[in-house]
């Protein structure tokens, strides 16, 4: 699956400047050009995270085969954890088809050779990752951030369009009769509507 998305949000502001290419010149090349690339860059992130994946999931298979409580069910609970990187104790019991102790053991296991982790902190109802698997999927994806609300509980989503638009479409924008009845109306932090 590629995630093309990923490269609209590392080239945001050529990606709203490519939009508005289209929509006020009718400039399709340079769309079509830029939305390829981001396809390609996709793609070799695909390829790029499938082969650190492989890496990975090769050497907690080392760790989990040489610690000393390793047990067949912490193995093949292991070779199901790339489809399952959380799991609680419940869950890997239903993945084993194995009585409570026995996959308290597999996990106990899989913890110690540091490859599973707890997750909760807890005592009771805990959760355990697959952490290294969990970070190679999230190394290549950009956080959203919170947005947060001002001191009046209203979203602060003015802020974080600005600062993700070039100024002439914000204008625009702004400038459109829907939003022509908020002028005045909303503090939206250090935006000036003129």
């Amino acid at each position: 699956m590629l995630y093309v998305s990923l490269g609209f949000k590392r080239y945001q502001l050529e990606y709203y400047e490519r939009l508005s290419r289209v929509r006020t010149h009718g400039d399709w090349e340079r769309w079509i050009e830029f939305f390829l690339r981001c396809v390609i860059e996709a793609a070799d992130d695909g390829v790029s995270t499938a082969q650190r994946l492989f890496q990975v999931i090769g050497e907690d298979r080392s760790k989990a085969i040489q610690h000393k409580s390793a047990t067949v069910n912490s193995l093949r609970l292991f070779e199901l954890l790339p489809q399952h990187p959380v799991v609680t104790l419940a869950r890997a019991g239903e993945l084993l088809a194995t009585t409570k102790p026995t996959t308290q053991k597999a996990i106990d296991s899989l913890c110690a050779a540091h490859v599973l982790h707890e997750v909760t902190g807890r005592k009771r109802d805990r959760v355990y990752a697959l952490q290294s698997y969990i970070d190679v999927l999230g190394t290549e994806t950009l956080p959203i951030p919170r947005l947060g609300v001002d001191g009046h509980g209203r979203p602060r989503w003015t802020q974080r369009l600005r600062s993700m638009m070039p100024l002439e479409i914000w204008q625009h924008r702004c400038n459109h009769p829907r939003f022509q009845r908020f002028r005045g109306q909303h503090s939206v932090g250090h935006f000036s509507w003129a």
